[in-house]
């Protein structure tokens, strides 16, 4: 795989990422890193969270201002909390919002459904995510929240150890209290992380990526 080729994987979410297959002999899933400048492949969902903190989406069509794609501008427009580029800084040409400053108990969803070919049992894949939400303070399970998770579709459960959220807190490492807001914002900008699938080849992989504002329905998260 050529270096361009290794370049068009990419995905935000809770602001957007970047999707990179490790494997030389891998082809990159169909508008996996939104390189054909829409949603094609990927199921977006919306929905809210419930006062006791349960998540509820369904499949949609992309929601205007909760699932927004943006691409490469000049000049670049900064996120207005932490001042880092809304387009992850990797050379892709496109990234995307999940989420917004909005409030009311929102909760988005996007996902992706892939194969991992027969013959890669040592597939990998890098994504890179930035995150922005308020912490106010409740109970964790009241907090806002970014998700993401990856889904064995053939066994019917997740893998743990390549799922992760963050919940809002003043102590989350490697976040940074915003110096342009008085709203208690606390944000992490454009961050890599790598999925290590090793061992399942021929699988089918679902990744889910899921944000909500707070259970009390004040606080945002994106």
């Amino acid at each position: 795989m050529n270096r361009i080729q290794r370049k068009i994987m990419q995905w935000l979410l809770s602001s957007v990422c970047f999707f990179q297959p490790m494997i030389s002999i891998a082809q990159c899933p169909a508008n996996i890193g939104f390189e054909a400048g829409n949603f094609n492949h990927w199921q977006c969902s919306t929905g809210s969270i419930s006062r006791t903190g349960e998540i509820t989406v369904n499949p949609s069509s992309p929601s205007v201002g909760r699932h927004t794609l943006n691409d490469v501008s000049t000049p670049q427009v900064m996120d207005p909390y932490g001042d880092f580029p809304v387009n992850c800084p990797n050379g892709s040409g496109y990234s995307i919002r999940l989420g917004n400053k909005e409030t009311k108990n929102q909760a988005e969803q996007v996902s992706y459904t892939f194969n991992i070919p027969e013959d890669d049992n040592n597939y990998s894949i890098i994504y890179n995510y930035a995150v922005v939400f308020q912490n106010p303070n409740h109970e964790g399970f009241e907090q806002p929240k970014f998700t993401a998770n990856v889904f064995d579709v053939n066994n019917n459960r997740y893998i743990g150890c390549s799922s992760f959220s963050y919940t809002a807190s003043a102590n989350l490492p490697g976040f940074k209290l915003s110096d342009l807001s008085d709203s208690n914002v606390y944000y992490k900008p454009w961050t890599p992380v790598t999925i290590k699938l090793s061992g399942y080849a021929g699988r089918t992989i679902r990744l889910e990526f899921t944000t909500n504002d707070c259970t009390r329905g004040g606080h945002f998260g994106y």
